[in-house]
């Protein structure tokens, strides 16, 4: 047999590796890899060299080898190699030592183990392992603290999944006290970094928190262009409901179509039901009170199926949430006190046939007039009618509604100056005024000595409404 001589770069480490250099005998594997340095292509050499430079303690072809035996299934033989590299601190080996433990390929299932060789791996300091160590801590031990603090790490170092995941944690309240606003903060920063789940997480939380819909959008586009199924449903879903834009069902249905083809359940449901001539037809743009009237029916149709039923249960859920949330923060900021009875009669009681944009819109209304279960209180439907142009400042019907509450309560004159001196809450054009309305009140206003929310309740704290204008503010120009 001819003996064939190598090209003396090929042969200089050829004696290298030899004599014992792994880097050396790395070297020439990746030559046969490639077909480079003067050598033919050859799979089998360059496995017989990565072999000869991981028994060399060549670091990188331990834990490559073991990547590759990991591949054909080999699992004893590759957690041999990750053995080998993770004593030499090869942070990927450590981390799939982890993943055999917690899957139990190769070796016993044992969480514990695992969780040891996660820690290792994140304790390196390197990025995903802090963020895989979160996770495991999270969907496998329940540890949701102890979670919390290895994303924070990995999110310090820029990992958007960690920002994401972090925001879901408060989101959620798992090892933390439960807040939207802190949750849509990490949702925001992963979601600027170009992740679809923060994406798709912060148009949620624009759309039923703030119902700002157009926004919403604009976010959910942004993650079905990077193919997110949830976000391509939650457009059909604004489409078909007319959420911030025109009613379109044919664009509802293209976008369902799209999440289909991403293995989108709830949207094969809502193709469906599209073909339901019973199926309660949505409500116009922009009514809040009108929008959960159709939440509820539908959340009763038979003839749309549990997938169906069971989105709009959730729905009707998070909108009664979200409306005692409201209520709550108003009551504390200014200490008002309002009957648990009350409270549920307003979140999830008949509704009044008023029009409203947005829930603080609504609920301004329902203060302002004495409806769902809340009493008539001026003072109060103020501070809700502040909140929604805050953060509705295109609501043309609360800014009237403002207009109206700075005109003479007892005579109707516009800005008027005078003011009660406890409550700020009522407007008088003068002295004359504002005695009638204490004394007797005005048809069909009772005298505001029985109103006044001073009296009664608290109001909010100084600064309050100029702190909010500008967190929302910064929110806007954040978003955009």
């Amino acid at each position: 047999m001819t003996k064939i001589k190598l090209p003396r770069k090929i042969r200089e480490l050829v004696k290298k590796a030899n004599g014992g250099c792994g880097k050396a005998a790395y070297a020439i594997a990746g030559h046969y890899r490639k077909g480079t340095g003067g050598v033919e292509e050859n799979d089998e050499l360059a496995r017989q060299w990565l072999v000869k430079a991981a028994e060399l303690g060549h670091v990188g072809t331990q834990s490559d080898l073991g990547s590759m035996f990991y591949e054909l299934s080999e699992y004893e033989a590759a957690r041999k190699w990750w053995e080998k590299a993770a004593a030499q601190g090869d942070v990927h080996a450590m981390k799939m030592l982890g993943q055999l433990y917690e899957d139990g390929r190769g070796v016993e299932k044992n969480k514990s183990t695992a969780a040891e060789w996660f820690l290792k791996a994140a304790s390196t300091g390197d990025r995903e392992a802090q963020l895989n160590y979160g996770i495991f801590l999270d969907d496998e031990m329940g540890q949701y603290a102890a979670a919390r603090e290895w994303y924070e790490k990995a999110a310090a170092q820029g990992d958007y999944d960690a920002m994401n995941n972090l925001g879901q944690l408060y989101d959620n309240g798992r090892g933390v006290e439960r807040n939207k606003s802190t949750a849509a903060a990490w949702y925001l920063k992963g979601a600027l970094k170009g992740n679809p789940c923060a994406q798709n997480n912060y148009g949620v939380y624009l759309e039923l928190e703030r119902e700002q819909y157009a926004n919403a959008l604009k976010w959910y586009e942004r993650a079905a262009a990077c193919g997110n199924e949830s976000s391509m449903c939650n457009i059909g879903l604004l489409y078909d409901e007319g959420r911030g834009v025109e009613r379109n069902i044919a664009k509802a249905r293209e976008w369902w179509e799209q999440a289909v083809e991403q293995g989108c359940q709830k949207s094969e449901t809502m193709l469906k039901l599209t073909h339901t001539e019973a199926a309660p037809q949505p409500i116009a743009q922009n009514d809040y009170v009108a929008y959960e009237k159709m939440v509820l029916e539908r959340s009763k149709f038979s003839g749309g199926g549990s997938d169906y039923v069971s989105h709009y249960v959730d729905r009707l859920g998070d909108l009664w949430t979200a409306k005692r949330e409201a209520l709550l923060s108003i009551m504390e900021d200014t200490s008002a006190s309002i009957s648990d009875d009350a409270m549920e009669l307003f979140a999830s009681g008949p509704l009044p046939d008023h029009k409203a944009e947005d829930r603080l819109h609504h609920l301004a209304l329902c203060f302002l007039h004495g409806r769902c279960g809340l009493e008539k209180n001026l003072r109060m439907a103020k501070e809700a009618f502040k909140l929604a142009e805050i953060y509705h400042p295109d609501n043309a019907a609360v800014a009237e509604e403002l207009v109206k509450l700075r005109a003479c309560v007892t005579c109707g004159k516009r800005d008027a100056r005078l003011g009660c001196k406890l409550c700020r809450g009522v407007r008088y054009c003068d002295k004359r005024c504002q005695q009638k309305d204490w004394a007797r009140g005005t048809e069909p206003h009772p005298p505001h000595r029985e109103t006044c929310s001073r009296a009664v309740n608290g109001i909010m704290p100084p600064g309050y409404f100029a702190r909010l204008r500008d967190e929302a503010a910064k929110e806007r120009e954040a978003s955009n």
